[in-house]
């Protein structure tokens, strides 16, 4: 280890120590990996998501560095596998995959889909897919192509689709369904028809937006799809009622059915002196949106105008209205979110905020730059805290627990936090990576919150519909699970109706009866349950013709 990588060993086991508003990071906050941009891939932009596998693996990807970018996975302990897209030959991947912003999502055929912008180094971007050799597995396989985006621009000189810059997710028609942000910030929500059988994907339909779109789109209760526009709005044409995007406005939220139908609207106005105590609605979403266990949407606004410049967490019902402001931030709390937000067991809303924080000072280190936060705050928008100050030290070559976390939090079934900032970090020294290189920091946080398992890439199923279920201790040396229930009614425990493929991953077939509310699985070392009401679409005989 040579002197400079001693040195910042030492300053970040200073920082945890030292600095008041880190007090509990010595125990709490875990900094994992420092990325080194030319030898592993780096900065992570919204919305790398991070995924939950069926192995109980977290997987991610890097846009930059070592030629063209990598995926990431963790298996909770020890460091990160990274695996450069450009270590595959075209006898792997016919073509050569880069620049992959998006992360992943897990579909429910339990397999990894991601986005990435180019192919052959062109303005050609396509979906991937990572599989596992078998459920509840970790993928072995290179990541296969799915489905290629036209590129390019229309007959009227308009961008077609090009870049998926957000992960798809996969309907429980197995259809592929996301976001793209493409040249001019404009952009579509659209559909990709997956063929079960080859896994390949065919253009289905298309929607223009009115600008490009960076979050995920949630699947919600009511089997419709949710996400956000950045930019412009939405209106009805005045003489044939359609909807259509224009490029004036401050972004906003939308609701779109599998069949393609724009259902609903808002247009966020920063300007509006009915909303937020006249402090309008402040603007341009760039993270996925959040169903809270109440059934709301919620989600961020990365800006506005006076008391809203900081950005806001909003709230809306799944049918478009109430439109509500929760918490405008502020400089000491953290400004300027792009992600989605995630919520405990605790209730309470989690996530990242990319600029500012609170005032810190560190003896000898005068020129600190503040860089955002992880916070929580109750739905209600009580108890709001800063858990976790992002910073950079100049004078120290940036080092810090990273800088600029621009991704969605993640939430793993184990109770933890799992991030990414997108510059800075922590150091080689103390995370065992390769020579610091400020390339952003992979990092957890252990808020005290409760185990639960959730129903894979979805918030509904049919009476008969077999679905999957992520979490732990399913079948291992401890324990093993014996019991599955929904709403209180129990799934028979046949193999015709349970399969547990792993100790993280099991399908189970809803039981006639069931109702909506939780979900359970018993294990004979406890309980554990999802986080949210799961919707029985409908109950009694009629369900069985609705396999």
């Amino acid at each position: 280890m040579n002197g400079r990588k001693t040195n910042r060993a030492l300053i970040a086991m200073v920082i945890l120590s030292l600095l008041p508003a880190l007090a509990r990071a010595q125990s709490q906050f875990t900094g994992i990996y420092t990325f080194n941009c030319n030898v592993e891939g780096c900065a992570a932009n919204q919305p790398a998501m991070l995924a939950q596998g069926t192995d109980g693996n977290l997987y991610g990807t890097l846009p930059s560095g070592a030629g063209s970018g990598s995926w990431l996975e963790y298996n909770m302990s020890g460091l990160p596998t990274l695996t450069n897209f450009s270590s595959y030959s075209l006898a792997q991947v016919p073509n050569a995959i880069s620049d992959s912003n998006s992360g992943f999502t897990l579909g429910i055929d339990g397999n990894l889909y991601a986005g990435v912008s180019h192919l052959d180094s062109k303005d050609m971007g396509a979906i991937i897919r990572l599989a596992p050799a078998w459920p509840g597995q970790s993928p072995t396989a290179p990541p296969t192509i799915v489905y290629t985006f036209p590129g390019g621009t229309n007959n009227v000189g308009f961008p077609n689709p090009t870049f998926p810059v957000a992960p798809p997710v996969q309907g429980t028609d197995f259809n592929l369904y996301g976001v793209t942000s493409d040249d001019g910030y404009s952009g579509y929500v659209y559909q990709v028809v997956l063929n079960t059988s080859t896994g390949q994907g065919t253009a289905g339909w298309l929607h223009q937006l009115p600008s490009e779109s960076l979050g995920p789109l949630l699947s919600g209760s009511d089997g419709n799809f949710y996400g956000t526009y950045v930019y412009g709005s939405f209106s009805k044409d005045p003489t044939t009622g359609a909807i259509v995007p224009s490029g004036g406005g401050y972004g906003g939220i939308f609701q779109i059915t599998p069949a393609g139908t724009i259902g609903w609207y808002y247009n966020l106005d920063p300007f509006s002196k009915t909303s937020n105590n006249g402090n309008g609605d402040g603007s341009n979403p760039q993270g996925g949106l959040l169903q809270a266990t109440d059934g709301f949407l919620y989600g961020t606004g990365s800006g506005g105008t006076g008391a809203t410049a900081g950005g806001v967490i909003f709230k809306i019902a799944l049918d478009g209205t109430g439109y509500s402001v929760v918490h405008n931030f502020q400089s000491a709390e953290g400004t300027a979110p792009h992600g989605g937000l995630v919520q405990g067991s605790d209730g309470y809303l989690y996530g990242l905020t990319t600029k500012s924080g609170p005032p810190t000072t560190i003896s000898g280190a005068p020129r600190l730059t503040m860089s955002g936060t992880l916070f929580k705050v109750s739905t209600s928008n009580t108890n709001y805290t800063v858990l976790i100050p992002f910073f950079g030290i100049h004078d120290w070559g940036y080092v810090g627990p990273g800088m600029d976390p621009e991704p969605t939090i993640a939430l793993h079934t184990n109770g933890i936090l799992y991030g990414l900032t997108h510059v800075g970090g922590l150091n080689s020294g103390l995370s065992g990576s390769g020579a610091y290189d400020d390339a952003g920091e992979f990092f957890s946080y252990n808020a005290g919150l409760s185990k639960f398992i959730s129903i894979v890439g979805r918030r509904s199923a049919h009476v008969g519909e077999r679905v999957g279920i992520i979490g732990q201790g399913f079948s291992n040396a401890v324990g093993a699970a014996t019991g599955v229930t929904f709403g209180g009614v129990s799934v028979p425990w046949t193999k015709a109706n349970v399969t547990i493929w792993s100790d993280h991953y099991m399908t189970v077939v809803v039981p006639s009866g069931a109702k909506s509310g939780v979900v359970t699985v018993q294990e004979t070392t406890g309980s554990f349950s999802t986080l949210y009401n799961f919707t029985i679409s409908c109950s009694g005989l009629i369900c069985l013709h609705h396999p």
